[in-house]
């Protein structure tokens, strides 16, 4: 996609805005032809929450970049712009709640399409970030054991979900090193 194809169109609603920060970022890295790792960076603000079914489940807002005061799943797309290596996962946070056990968890998915994969299966994690302990400054976890980390854009679709149990942790967004290969560990 060359960045002067691309036309902005205005449409309504949490998942138009999320799928709009996508588009841009996938056109923005199509741009470059370097071998270079890129890091993919998904904004709080982008997710968008699918537990409208579940009673007391408070939806969150966004403040300052925040999602903040949100209790529920959150998923966002992850488009990757040609195929490569999952390196990392990180997930950016703020978890001041002091009780143990009730802590972010960010996974890295993979639906799987065409050949042998059926509807129903399930996604693959492909990695798992989970925020600990009370802080009350922004922190980063990250994962870098990461399963089935080859990025393959012509048989399955990415995309990031959030688990935030408790309207006291704050998300900042995720980051996924992604690259042609790994360096090593």
């Amino acid at each position: 996609m060359h960045w002067s194809s691309f036309r902005w169109q205005p449409e309504k609603g949490i998942a138009a805005t999320a799928l709009r920060a996508v588009v841009i970022v996938a056109a923005l890295l199509g741009l470059s032809g370097t071998a270079s790792a890129f890091i993919l960076q998904i904004s709080a603000t982008a997710f968008v929450p699918r537990d409208e079914a579940v009673p007391d489940t408070d939806i969150g807002e966004e403040f300052n970049g925040l999602l903040l005061n949100a209790d529920g799943r959150y998923f966002a797309p992850v488009v990757f712009p040609r195929a490569g290596r999952v390196c990392s996962f990180s997930l950016v946070f703020r978890d001041s709640d002091g009780d143990p056990g009730i802590d972010i968890t960010a996974r890295l998915m993979r639906k799987k399409f065409g050949g042998a994969a059926g509807a129903f299966d399930p996604p693959v994690v492909m990695a798992r970030a989970k925020s600990t302990g009370a802080d009350n400054f922004i922190r980063v976890a990250e994962d870098v054991t990461i399963k089935q980390g080859a990025i393959r854009p012509g048989n399955s679709f990415y995309f990031v979900e959030l688990d935030v149990p408790f309207s006291t942790l704050e998300v900042l967004g995720v980051q996924i090193d992604f690259r042609e290969t790994c360096p090593p560990l």
